[in-house]
Protein backbone atom coordinates (compact mmCIF):
# COMPACT_ATOMS: atom_id res chain seq x y z
CA UNK A 1 0.00 0.00 0.00
CA UNK A 2 0.87 3.59 -0.63
CA UNK A 3 2.19 5.37 2.24
CA UNK A 4 0.64 8.42 2.79
CA UNK A 5 3.23 9.95 4.99
CA UNK A 6 5.80 10.50 2.21
CA UNK A 7 7.94 13.29 2.36
CA UNK A 8 6.84 14.24 5.66
CA UNK A 9 10.02 16.24 6.34
CA UNK A 10 9.93 19.56 7.38
CA UNK A 11 8.82 21.90 3.84
CA UNK A 12 12.36 23.35 4.36
CA UNK A 13 13.83 19.72 3.45
CA UNK A 14 16.19 19.68 0.61
CA UNK A 15 15.10 16.39 -1.80
CA UNK A 16 17.52 14.82 -3.61
CA UNK A 17 17.12 13.10 -6.88
CA UNK A 18 19.57 10.72 -8.78
CA UNK A 19 21.07 12.03 -11.85
CA UNK A 20 20.57 8.56 -13.36
CA UNK A 21 16.83 9.15 -12.77
CA UNK A 22 16.45 12.46 -14.24
CA UNK A 23 18.66 10.98 -17.57
CA UNK A 24 16.43 8.15 -17.49
CA UNK A 25 13.29 10.36 -17.41
CA UNK A 26 14.55 12.26 -20.62
CA UNK A 27 15.41 9.58 -22.21
CA UNK A 28 11.99 7.91 -22.01
CA UNK A 29 10.57 11.43 -22.91
CA UNK A 30 12.72 11.80 -25.66
CA UNK A 31 11.83 8.57 -27.17
CA UNK A 32 8.20 8.88 -27.33
CA UNK A 33 8.17 12.54 -28.11
CA UNK A 34 5.65 14.56 -29.88
CA UNK A 35 3.74 11.61 -27.32
CA UNK A 36 3.89 12.35 -23.81
CA UNK A 37 5.70 9.34 -21.41
CA UNK A 38 4.68 8.72 -18.11
CA UNK A 39 6.15 6.74 -14.99
CA UNK A 40 6.52 5.99 -11.22
CA UNK A 41 9.39 7.33 -8.86
CA UNK A 42 10.87 5.19 -6.43
CA UNK A 43 12.67 6.28 -3.71
CA UNK A 44 12.80 7.05 0.67
CA UNK A 45 9.89 9.32 1.94
CA UNK A 46 11.57 9.23 4.64
CA UNK A 47 14.92 11.01 3.43
CA UNK A 48 13.21 12.89 0.38
CA UNK A 49 15.31 11.10 -1.71
CA UNK A 50 14.12 9.91 -5.48
CA UNK A 51 16.36 6.80 -6.36
CA UNK A 52 15.02 5.24 -9.83
CA UNK A 53 12.20 6.08 -12.72
CA UNK A 54 10.20 3.06 -14.40
CA UNK A 55 8.88 3.87 -17.97
CA UNK A 56 5.05 2.90 -17.77
CA UNK A 57 4.10 4.14 -21.07
CA UNK A 58 3.34 6.92 -23.17
CA UNK A 59 -0.16 8.75 -24.86
CA UNK A 60 -1.72 7.30 -27.27
CA UNK A 61 -1.93 10.59 -29.61
CA UNK A 62 0.53 13.22 -30.76
CA UNK A 63 -2.35 15.87 -30.14
CA UNK A 64 -4.46 14.26 -26.69
CA UNK A 65 -2.99 14.83 -23.95
CA UNK A 66 -6.31 13.30 -22.28
CA UNK A 67 -4.90 9.43 -21.91
CA UNK A 68 -1.62 11.11 -20.48
CA UNK A 69 -1.55 8.59 -17.44
CA UNK A 70 -1.99 5.70 -19.48
CA UNK A 71 -1.36 2.83 -17.94
CA UNK A 72 -0.29 4.16 -14.30
CA UNK A 73 -3.08 2.67 -12.89
CA UNK A 74 -2.93 -0.98 -13.86
CA UNK A 75 0.74 -1.11 -12.53
CA UNK A 76 0.26 0.68 -9.25
CA UNK A 77 1.15 -2.50 -7.60
CA UNK A 78 3.37 -3.84 -9.56
CA UNK A 79 5.40 -0.66 -9.50
CA UNK A 80 4.79 -1.08 -5.42
CA UNK A 81 6.03 -4.31 -5.27
CA UNK A 82 9.34 -4.01 -7.08
CA UNK A 83 10.05 -1.06 -4.66
CA UNK A 84 9.44 -3.10 -2.03
CA UNK A 85 12.32 -5.49 -3.60
CA UNK A 86 14.67 -3.00 -3.16
CA UNK A 87 13.54 -1.59 0.12
CA UNK A 88 12.37 1.50 -1.47
CA UNK A 89 8.78 3.32 -1.84
CA UNK A 90 6.41 4.27 -4.37
CA UNK A 91 7.23 8.53 -3.90
CA UNK A 92 5.69 10.02 -7.23
CA UNK A 93 5.23 9.85 -10.72
CA UNK A 94 6.38 11.22 -14.09
CA UNK A 95 5.29 12.51 -16.95
CA UNK A 96 6.91 14.49 -20.02
CA UNK A 97 5.65 17.82 -21.72
CA UNK A 98 6.52 18.88 -25.60
CA UNK A 99 6.78 22.69 -24.75
CA UNK A 100 6.11 23.77 -28.15
CA UNK A 101 2.39 21.96 -27.83
CA UNK A 102 1.27 25.66 -26.03
CA UNK A 103 -2.19 24.10 -25.92
CA UNK A 104 -1.39 21.53 -23.93
CA UNK A 105 -2.07 21.87 -20.49
CA UNK A 106 0.61 20.80 -17.66
CA UNK A 107 0.68 17.40 -16.62
CA UNK A 108 -1.25 17.24 -13.27
CA UNK A 109 -1.34 14.62 -10.84
CA UNK A 110 -2.71 11.38 -11.67
CA UNK A 111 -5.86 10.15 -10.10
CA UNK A 112 -4.45 7.34 -8.27
CA UNK A 113 -1.49 9.68 -6.57
CA UNK A 114 -2.59 10.22 -2.95
CA UNK A 115 -2.06 13.57 -1.51
CA UNK A 116 1.57 13.03 -0.46
CA UNK A 117 3.41 12.94 -3.55
CA UNK A 118 6.06 13.87 -5.86
CA UNK A 119 5.34 14.48 -9.41
CA UNK A 120 8.29 15.70 -11.95
CA UNK A 121 7.84 16.87 -14.87
CA UNK A 122 10.25 17.21 -17.98
CA UNK A 123 9.66 19.73 -20.33
CA UNK A 124 11.08 18.70 -23.45
CA UNK A 125 12.73 21.81 -25.43
CA UNK A 126 14.39 21.72 -28.89
CA UNK A 127 17.15 19.56 -27.36
CA UNK A 128 18.29 17.70 -24.82
CA UNK A 129 20.68 20.67 -23.51
CA UNK A 130 17.85 22.98 -23.10
CA UNK A 131 14.84 20.99 -21.65
CA UNK A 132 14.29 21.17 -17.98
CA UNK A 133 12.05 19.41 -14.83
CA UNK A 134 9.50 20.72 -12.64
CA UNK A 135 8.70 19.74 -9.62
CA UNK A 136 5.52 19.40 -7.29
CA UNK A 137 5.13 18.06 -3.85
CA UNK A 138 2.19 17.20 -1.87
CA UNK A 139 0.26 19.51 -4.51
CA UNK A 140 2.94 22.65 -4.29
CA UNK A 141 5.65 23.69 -6.74
CA UNK A 142 9.26 23.07 -5.47
CA UNK A 143 11.64 25.87 -6.31
CA UNK A 144 14.96 24.62 -7.76
CA UNK A 145 16.41 25.97 -3.89
CA UNK A 146 14.73 22.88 -2.51
CA UNK A 147 15.89 19.79 -4.50
CA UNK A 148 19.14 18.97 -5.61
CA UNK A 149 20.25 16.40 -8.43
CA UNK A 150 23.34 14.55 -7.47
CA UNK A 151 26.70 15.13 -9.22
CA UNK A 152 27.24 11.42 -9.54
CA UNK A 153 25.17 8.77 -11.16
CA UNK A 154 23.28 7.62 -7.79
CA UNK A 155 22.83 8.97 -4.34
CA UNK A 156 23.39 4.97 -3.01
CA UNK A 157 25.96 2.64 -4.56
CA UNK A 158 24.26 -0.06 -2.95
CA UNK A 159 20.88 0.56 -5.22
CA UNK A 160 21.39 -0.52 -8.47
CA UNK A 161 19.29 1.21 -11.19
CA UNK A 162 19.94 -1.52 -13.70
CA UNK A 163 18.79 -3.96 -11.17
CA UNK A 164 15.31 -2.21 -10.62
CA UNK A 165 14.78 -1.99 -14.45
CA UNK A 166 15.56 -5.74 -15.10
CA UNK A 167 12.69 -6.30 -12.24
CA UNK A 168 10.28 -3.96 -13.86
CA UNK A 169 10.98 -5.18 -16.95
CA UNK A 170 9.67 -8.64 -15.82
CA UNK A 171 6.88 -7.58 -13.88
CA UNK A 172 5.48 -5.52 -16.65
CA UNK A 173 7.54 -6.58 -20.14
CA UNK A 174 8.18 -4.30 -22.91
CA UNK A 175 8.04 -0.78 -22.70
CA UNK A 176 6.31 0.72 -25.41
CA UNK A 177 9.09 3.46 -26.55
CA UNK A 178 7.57 4.01 -30.59
CA UNK A 179 6.75 7.21 -32.04
CA UNK A 180 3.63 6.11 -34.27
CA UNK A 181 0.01 7.06 -33.04
CA UNK A 182 -2.53 4.40 -31.89
CA UNK A 183 -5.67 4.79 -32.79
CA UNK A 184 -8.19 5.03 -29.99
CA UNK A 185 -9.96 1.07 -29.78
Amino acid sequence: MIDDRRFAKPESAVLLIARDTVTRIGKHAWNVLPQEACGYLLGRADLGEVHAALPCSRSAMRDSHADRWNGIDAHLAQAESVAALFDLQLVGFYASLDIHFDARPAPDFPQVAPAQSLLLVYRASCCHSCSGISLQRNGTAVTSEDYKITQGRRINAAISRKRIHAAWRASIGDIDYSRQDRPPA
